[in-house]
């Protein structure tokens, strides 16, 4: 209580900071924006660099708990004074078998997103994205669901086996696809305060099981078996990520906190984009250059008369 006391103090506490120039592109994590170059974004979810103005890496170290490994990259593609898209992608991977699953989970996921600065105070987002799973093992179809239920942030279990069956037959493993739609909006009150709104809606997973195993002929392995396709709506397992939040954006340190909209599985992929505090370390983002004036003429020097002879 003591600690929430004295953080409304310091936020309360901000001078005339909140009285400066407005930053429409201060909001990376929501946006198509990327953080400033050799700038370091240290925040509890995720961790990022800016490589140049327009690209940036990052991980985000608290998955290395769950045995997760992450990295991803950003880069905005387009530029202009009202319309910014970015072009996104990442890589996780996770050994299963720290939970008992004889499995490896790889995701990569990619996408876009636009960034519309609609007035100097708002600004809208959106996006899509793609995720490709591959989860290989001599696994049933609620083990599936297992070993991706922590990289997806959910349970889907019942869809995969209604798709697959009574989910007691084993597969080799499964490629899947991961279809999501994000919209974000933020509206600027002054330099330090923002009010944000938030949804991510995951619209249907589609892939392919192979049933069977593997068997060696002539020295090579082979994957033998049948297969099975499938396409599910996710509407029930992984409900609409959505909330509402208040962000201060300071000079170096960002703290957002907000309240997530959502029920289900839904809450907990909200929590990540409702609640953010991170430290940005470097140089500030450069600001457009002004154009240079050219000099004005000097006036002639004047002249002496001709004098009468």
């Amino acid at each position: 209580m003591h600690s929430l006391f004295l953080l409304f103090c310091i936020t309360a506490d901000a001078g005339d900071y909140k009285k400066g120039e407005l930053q429409p592109k201060a909001i990376t994590d929501l946006t198509a924006y990327t953080v400033p170059k050799k700038t370091v974004k240290l925040g509890l979810v995720n961790q990022e660099y800016g490589l140049l103005e327009n690209a940036s890496v990052g991980t985000q170290l608290w998955t290395l708990a769950l045995g997760i490994y992450t990295a991803n990259a950003k880069v905005t593609a387009i530029q202009t004074p009202k319309l910014d898209a970015s072009l996104e992608g990442g890589i996780f991977y996770y050994d299963a078998n720290r939970v008992g699953l004889p499995a490896i989970v790889t995701m990569t996921p990619i996408g876009w997103t636009g960034s519309w600065k609609v007035s100097d105070t708002f600004s809208a987002h959106f996006g899509h994205s793609w995720t490709m799973a591959s989860v290989d093992g001599e696994l049933s179809a609620a083990e599936i669901a297992t070993a991706l239920e922590p990289v997806l942030g959910a349970d889907v279990s019942a869809d995969l086996t209604a798709a697959l069956g009574d989910g007691t037959g084993a597969y080799a493993g499964a490629n899947l696809t991961l279809v999501q739609a994000r919209i974000a909006a933020d509206w600027r009150l002054n330099r330090r305060d923002s009010v944000v709104v938030f949804a991510n809606t995951y619209l249907f997973l589609t892939g392919i099981a192979a049933a069977g195993g593997s068997v060696e002929a002539e020295g090579a392995e082979i994957d033998v078996g049948a297969s099975a396709r499938f396409r599910l709506p996710l509407q029930e397992s992984l409900t609409p990520a959505a909330g509402v939040s208040w962000q201060w954006s300071w000079e170096r340190f960002h703290l957002r906190v907000g309240l997530p909209l959502s029920q289900g599985s839904g809450f907990l992929l909200a929590i990540p984009c409702a609640f953010q505090a991170y430290w940005l370390l470097g140089p500030k983002r450069s600001e457009p250059m002004e154009p240079v004036a050219a000099p004005e003429a000097e006036p002639d020097a004047p002249q002496d008369e001709p004098t009468e002879p």
